[in-house]
Formats: C-alpha cells, sequence, structure tokens
C-alpha cells in the first residue's frame, strides 16, 4: 500500500499485524468502494502468509460463481467446491463480492441470495450446509473476503463475538495525497512492456492526476490511464530519441471529456508565462501606469471642452471603455477589474494608511449579506443620473461619476483590508461578475494545493515566495480560497485573474494555479442545469442532491 498518508500508514500497520500472526487463520475482511484495490491488496495479503497456509489459493468471483452455482456448493449427487476445500486448513480461499447488481431472471436473482446466504454464514461461522452430505461441515480454509459492505453488517449478522480482522480499504478520492505514490508504483511494473526504464511522473502529469476526478473503478482506471500514457511515451520515443523520458499532461487523459474541453495556456505557451507572470504586469502598471493615466483623463474631462463633439476623452469614456468592457467578457472575464483605475487609487491609499500605522478592519460580514443588494441599487441610481442629467453629453459630470465610483474604492481600502470594495459593493464589478460568468478564460487551481495546508496563505498571506512584491504578500486580495476556484464557486466566483496567487502562494513543488481556455458550450451547460435544478427542488419529489449533483459535474474540469 503505497503512499505516506494517515490512511496508507494505518493500512500498512494493519496489514503487519496480520503478517506477525502466523497462527491466525480468522476471516480477514476487506471493505471499501469499488475501485478502492481490494483485489490487489488480497493478493497482497496472500503473497505473504505464512507458507502453510497458502500451499493451495482458491479465487472465487461472485459474478462468475453464479454461472457455476452447483459446482461450488454441490449437488445430493456430487460434492461441490466447498466439500473439497472443507477439511484443507493448508488452503487460502480469496472471495471476491459482486461487481454489479443487475441480474437477467429471478432465477438468476434466487441463486444469488441462496449464494449469498451461503457466503454469510461460512464467513460469520466458519460453516455451511453441505447438500451433498445433509449436513452441516466446518470450513477449515482462511478466507479474504473483498466486498463494499460495511462491518457493521457483518457483526449485526453475527454479534460483537464474530472473529476477524477488518480491514477498511479507502477510497481513491479520500486517499489523493497517495496518488503520486500510486501512480509511480504502477509505472515501474507497466514501463517494462514497452521497452522503458526509469520513466518519470513530471510534476505537471502528478497535478493533473491528482485533479482528475477518478470515477467508480478508479484503481482500473488509473492502470489503463498508465498503460496508454506509457505506450504513447514509447510510440514518442521512437521517432523522437530526444523526448523526455517522463510522463507528461498530454501523454495522460486524453480521452477525458474534462480534459478535451480545456486548453491549459500556461503549459501549453511556455512563454505566456514570462509575460503575465511579472508584477509589472499587474501590479506595478496600476501605479505607475494606470494611475496618472486615470487622472489625466479626469483633468481633460473636468477642464476641457464639455461635449463628445470637441472632447475626446468624453468620447473615449462613453463610445470606447464601455462598450470595450463589454467585448472583453467573452475572452477574458473579470481582467478589467485587475487594472481597474477605481481600485488603482484605493490601493495607493490604502497603502499609504498601512504606512501612516492604520489598522485596517476585517471584512464586515453585513459585506456579504447586502453588498449585493447595495451594487444593485448603486447601479439602478447610476443608469437613472446618466439618462436624466445625460452624462454622455456632459465632461464634468461624467468626471464626476468616475469620482464617485473612486471615492467608494478610496473609502473601503482606507478603512478594510484588502479589497472589499471590488468584491461585494462595485457597481461596475457586479457587472462585470455577471457577464464574465461565461468567458472562455479561466483561473483554476491545482486540488493538491490545499493538500495538508494549515496556514492558508492563499488568504492570509505571508508566504516567503516573493519577498520582493510586498503586494502579493497580502494574500488574495479578493480573499478567496484556493478551493474557491473550483466547481460552482468557478461560475460565480469573484477572481479577477490579477495571479498574485500563481506568483505567490504555491511553491515549486506544488505548483501553480492554471489558466485555461474552456468551453463556453459546456459553461452555458452548467448554468442552465443549475437554473433547471434550483427550480426543480421546489417539487416534493425532486432529490435534495440535484444541486450538488450539478456541483460534482462542475468539479469534474481540473485545473
Amino acid at each position: 500500500m503505497e503512499g505516506g498518508s494517515a490512511k496508507a500508514i494505518r493500512l500498512r500497520k494493519q496489514l503487519q499485524e496480520i503478517w506477525n500472526d502466523p497462527t491466525n487463520t480468522s476471516p480477514i475482511i476487506l471493505s471499501g468502494e469499488k475501485g478502492s484495490g481490494k483485489s490487489d491488496l488480497a493478493e497482497e495479503i496472500v503473497y505473504r502468509l505464512p507458507s502453510w497456509q497458502t500451499q493451495v489459493v482458491h479465487r472465487l468471483t461472485l459474478d462468475d460463481g453464479l454461472d457455476f452455482l452447483d459446482t461450488i456448493l454441490g449437488t445430493m449427487s456430487h460434492p461441490g467446491l466447498f466439500d473439497d476445500l472443507s477439511v484443507q486448513a493448508n488452503t487460502t480461499l480469496v472471495l471476491k463480492g459482486f461487481q454489479s447488481q443487475h441480474v437477467d431472471s429471478k432465477d438468476s436473482f434466487d441463486r444469488r441470495g441462496e449464494l449469498v446466504n451461503v457466503l454469510d454464514t461460512l464467513i460469520t461461522k466458519r460453516q455451511f450446509y453441505s447438500t451433498y452430505a445433509n449436513s452441516t461441515k466446518d470450513f477449515l480454509p482462511r478466507i479474504i473476503g473483498c466486498t463494499q459492505r460495511p462491518p457493521e453488517y457483518f457483526t449485526g449478522r453475527c454479534g460483537r463475538d464474530f472473529k476477524a480482522t477488518f480491514i477498511k480499504v479507502p477510497s481513491f478520492e479520500q486517499r489523493k495525497s497517495d496518488i503520486k505514490a500510486i501512480a509511480e508504483a504502477k509505472i515501474k511494473l507497466l514501463e517494462r512492456n514497452f521497452g522503458l526504464s526509469n520513466v518519470q511522473l513530471s510534476k505537471e502529469g502528478r497535478q493533473l492526476l491528482l485533479d482528475h476526478r477518478w470515477e467508480v473503478d478508479g484503481d482500473a482506471e488509473l492502470d489503463s490511464e498508465l498503460y496508454n500514457g506509457l505506450q504513447f511515451l514509447a510510440s514518442e520515443k521512437k521517432w523522437n530519441p530526444f523526448a523526455t523520458n517522463s510522463l507528461e499532461p498530454r501523454h495522460l487523459l486524453v480521452n477525458a471529456y474534462d480534459e478535451k474541453i480545456r486548453k491549459r495556456l500556461l503549459y501549453d505557451i511556455p512563454f505566456l508565462r514570462n509575460i503575465i507572470m511579472p508584477p509589472w504586469v499587474f501590479g506595478k502598471t496600476l501605479t505607475y501606469i494606470v494611475t496618472p493615466v486615470f487622472i489625466l483623463v479626469n483633468l481633460i474631462l473636468f477642464l476641457g471642452p464639455q461635449t463628445r463633439e470637441e472632447n475626446a476623452a468624453l468620447t473615449i469614456f462613453w463610445a470606447g471603455w464601455w462598450p470595450g468592457i463589454m467585448l472583453v467578457f467573452p475572452f477574458l472575464g473579470r481582467i478589467w477589474c485587475t487594472v481597474c483605475p477605481f481600485m488603482a487609487v484605493g490601493n495607493i491609499c490604502q497603502e499609504f494608511a498601512t504606512n501612516m500605522g492604520v489598522q485596517l478592519k476585517k471584512w464586515p460580514s453585513w459585506a456579504k449579506e447586502g453588498g449585493p443588494a447595495f451594487a444593485f441599487g448603486l447601479f439602478y441610481l447610476i443608469l437613472m443620473w446618466e439618462e436624466l442629467w445625460d452624462l454622455p453629453q456632459n465632461g464634468a459630470l461624467s468626471a464626476c461619476l468616475l469620482l464617485l465610483i473612486t471615492s467608494g474604492a478610496v473609502v473601503n481600502s482606507v478603512v478594510y483590508e484588502k479589497r472589499l470594495w471590488c468584491r461585494y459593493l462595485c457597481p461596475i464589478g457586479a457587472m462585470n461578475k455577471m457577464f464574465a460568468t461565461l468567458s472562455m478564460t479561466e483561473v483554476r487551481t491545482w486540488k493538491s494545493n490545499c493538500e495538508g495546508c494549515t496556514t492558508a496563505e492563499c488568504i492570509n498571506g505571508g508566504s516567503p515566495t516573493v519577498a520582493h512584491d510586498n503586494y502579493a504578500l497580502k494574500g488574495c486580495t479578493m480573499d478567496l480560497k484556493n478551493n474557491q476556484l473550483r466547481g460552482m464557486y468557478l461560475l460565480y466566483c469573484s477572481c479577477i485573474a490579477s495571479l498574485k496567487c500563481s506568483q505567490t502562494f504555491f511553491s515549486p513543488d506544488m505548483g501553480d494555479v492554471s489558466v485555461s481556455l474552456r468551453s463556453i458550450s459546456f459553461v452555458v451547460y452548467c448554468h442552465l442545469s443549475l437554473s433547471f435544478s434550483l427550480t426543480s427542488q421546489s417539487t416534493p419529489s425532486t432529490p435534495s442532491t440535484s444541486v450538488c449533483n450539478v456541483h460534482e459535474l462542475c468539479c469534474q474540469l481540473p485545473a
């Protein structure tokens, strides 16, 4: 059992206790979800049991056993398999539970129930009724059972005195932190089939496996993906002898639906990372470019001509800026909020207040509860003001509108930490948030970034990764946790794609966030599915998990 998680360590201790007691012949029950690797674990147990217990090993898959029930249980005219094994104490019987709940006929259903009753008695009492001998016989072989039933099922049927070793096998979803070790061990076993050796799992490949939502039979799915990936790598090395000897994301999960609808920009286009990652792109731009330009525009609006025909700034503001924001939404989402001039001034004021010793407050609870209503009301008032006072034809009033929004950003910045105004109160931000949900560009995080985290640097800051960037060391300016850039949160997220999280919060070993192109059609589908689920919940017949199902659907999409 590979891995260093608490569940893996506990599992190894339980197995070691079995192997350290060679005189114990009580049944071993491996309980876990389908695809958790119970069958492989059973084989490992058999391999290391005392030799006197494994001179003969029989493996019985119950799905196949239904077709040979008479051969297993026997008839009045001939003994069955259990009759032959019952007196063989040097034998181990491995029972693999049913993989399907489907039966073809009532006869199959009845035979299935008969087999289950026999096995229950065989495991709990170490006895079975022999049809051939017309009597109850003791069963001496050691039994190793793989089942999805919990231990309570067996203790409930036989009482607390039932002597057996129960081992709870964790599922893949419960052992996310062990997938790296599991995958590397499987690679060592599979690579020889393709003439490869010392194949490594790249950091990006590991992140992809960690982020993938494994289906019911996760162990078999991982085997299949690694097999296909190694086959791909072997064929690649035939025509490219300089190819890296490692499994990269391009080798893995190539047929997975959630990979086909997404293109990872920072991975597929390496030079793009070098362009957008430096602090100058967003952080310094606000201070040294956006703010002076914003001041200049306001001066032109106040002091220049007051008509659209004579004032270029007024024309750019109403005929260029507003349509420009709307055109950006489908491509870059809320990227405008990253270089927003209102908060550029707010950031300068916040930094000045901090340097003067002002203690910024935590965000109040009323902001989350009443913020959307406030933003909607302010946006409505701005629209009314624009129409009633004809703002597009008046430079001074247009400047007053800009300064009004700026004043809200400044006041909140010198009172509260981070960007409370942008997250909950800004009317422009509220509009951006609504339209940006259909953006084809997204910022997502790797699941593994939260594994074992106890410091919440993504919100609290304090990471030494970018020691020279004080702005980044404060934590996410929108106060978003790493795991809020996933699933349903992504559809209605307040992320403004400043990429401070990618520069700051995650170590090189853990990787960083992913900037990806996604399918707009899938996003629309998620919106419609959520709307349908919320509507359906009003009817009593609709299961309460309908919204959760849509949430799970969106969580399939990796970073």
